[in-house]
């Protein structure tokens, strides 16, 4: 009854991680060129 009841609780948890995942990519995305560019600039 115990393992039943707890692992709803866990798949919402990883739906919601994709979720948030999700909106980070699309976030990241721009963040990882502004970092790439950083790193870049303080090579030269």
């Amino acid at each position: 009854m115990d393992d039943s009841l707890s692992k709803p609780p866990m798949r919402r948890k990883k739906s919601d991680k994709a979720k948030e995942n999700a909106k980070r990519g699309n976030h990241s995305s721009k963040h990882v060129r502004q970092y790439e560019a950083l790193i870049a600039h303080k090579k030269k």
